[in-house]
């Protein structure tokens, strides 16, 4: 059987009868499947990413630290230190050709 690429990687071939998410089958008239609509209806709509960022100006270790504020709770997803810190700070404050905030 053919297949066709769709959002998630190839899926059979299946006409128009495939959930144009996952491709698996599904009935005339509907374009998504039931697990894919589930899936994206308990999905969070939005997230807040908090950077915190000390620099040590040569006198300790610069770190950088990413957490997820989402749904009323926040996460701490990764701590970066040392140039990996530095690097990470200096990517997400220019704006290309070296401009800085």
């Amino acid at each position: 059987m053919k297949k066709k690429q769709t959002v998630f990687g190839f899926a059979d071939d299946r006409e128009d009868d495939s959930c144009v998410c996952c491709g698996k089958y599904v009935p005339e008239g509907r374009q998504v499947c039931l697990d894919c609509e589930k899936k994206a209806m308990t999905r969070d709509k939005s997230e807040t990413l908090l950077v915190g960022y000390d620099s040590s100006n040569g006198v300790d270790v610069s770190a950088l630290s990413i957490t997820r504020w989402s749904g009323g709770k926040m996460v701490h997803i990764k701590t970066l230190l040392g140039k990996e810190a530095e690097d990470m700070y200096d990517q997400l404050t220019s704006f290309g050709h070296g401009a800085k905030l």
